[in-house]
């Protein structure tokens, strides 16, 4: 096991392979299935935005990644049958849907290991327990920018779904404005492009997909051995071949009509009821500016593209009015 979903979901390693098994209640999964591969597909779509004779551009590295969804198996497939037997001992007696996935890599090992040496216990054994636990491999980083969290919080036992919170981020040094307008652009893609309405929907740090240099298949870079923690994982972010905003987990999500009905009743309790991702009014207004006008500029990119029109783009407004309205009344 490598990962636990919020929707009730169970990723499996497969040996030897760039692919993960992950497996779930038929109706949750097949959801997850076939808007991952909804995504997937808008992604790829939107890397046309740097070729498009009237529309702007970004940068490839800025549009968040999504894992590519292969074959889907309900729980009374002969397949599920036939690898019952090879899943952990706990789980083999509930048959249950899944689908092959590619793995979304995990963030490079000297980052990893800066990681431990910041925000672990200090004492030498139980950093080099954690350095060594084979737990600690599969490490995503959860990237929470609405979110802060006190020195005296911030002592962590595991790399799994690591919560890398705003002032953690500033600390460390990675580029925060960079992270928001990767992650507007994903969200609008979601939106507008896909018209999903993202809840539920995790944004991690990740390796960047394989076949690009990714840890697994690199030399360790020994230069960075005697650099401080905090520049590893800085350094680190500053290559797009080693680390990579990927999207996933759509199991909750689902599509919505194109209303200002459905944005407020659906695309609004998404966004503020999702953990800390997005920034938020409230806790950096600078921070939010920023999401907020890539994300206006993400959906005028896409409305180029698809023709959505005045529509689209007055239905993306709205939503990012009516955070702040919510945000102002509810006090959050």
């Amino acid at each position: 096991i490598i990962g636990l979903g919020s929707s009730g979901t169970t990723v499996y390693q497969i040996p030897s392979s760039p692919n993960v098994l992950k497996t779930g209640s038929c109706s949750s999964i097949w959801q997850d299935f076939r808007l991952t591969k909804r995504v997937y597909d808008a992604t790829e779509h939107a890397m046309t935005w740097r070729r498009h004779p009237f529309c702007g551009a970004y940068e490839e590295w800025q549009v968040p990644s999504t894992p590519y969804a292969m074959d889907f198996y309900r729980e009374d497939h002969d397949f599920v049958g036939r690898i019952k037997d090879r899943l952990p001992l706990s789980h083999r007696d509930a048959p249950r849907s899944m689908f092959v996935t590619e793995r979304i890599p995990p963030v490079a090992k000297e980052a990893r290991d800066a990681l431990i040496e910041l925000y672990f216990d200090t004492s030498d054994a139980v950093q080099e327990a954690a350095k060594a636990d084979p737990d600690n491999n599969d490490c995503l980083v959860r990237i929470y920018l609405g979110e802060r969290e006190s020195r005296e919080e911030q002592c962590c036992t595991s790399l799994r779904n690591f919560p890398l919170r705003l002032n953690m981020i500033q600390d460390i040094g990675l580029d925060v404005d960079d992270l928001a307008t990767s992650m507007a652009i994903g969200l609008a893609i979601i939106h507008w492009e896909c018209q999903v309405d993202a809840l539920g929907v995790e944004f991690v740090l990740g390796g960047s997909r394989r076949g690009k240099d990714t840890d697994d298949d690199r030399p360790e870079d020994y230069s960075r051995m005697d650099m401080p923690p905090r520049e590893v994982i800085a350094s680190s972010d500053k290559e797009p071949r080693r680390s990579q905003m990927w999207m996933l987990g759509f199991g909750k999500a689902s599509t919505f009509a194109l209303t200002k009905e459905e944005v407020t009743t659906r695309l609004v309790p998404a966004f503020l009821g999702n953990d800390p991702y997005y920034p938020r009014p409230g806790v950096e207004a600078g921070l939010w500016e920023i999401f907020r006008e890539a994300y206006v500029e993400a959906s005028k990119q896409l409305t180029c593209l698809s023709g959505g029109g005045d529509r689209f783009e007055e239905l993306c407004q709205f939503f990012v009015d009516e955070v702040v309205r919510v945000v102002k009344e509810d006090g959050r």
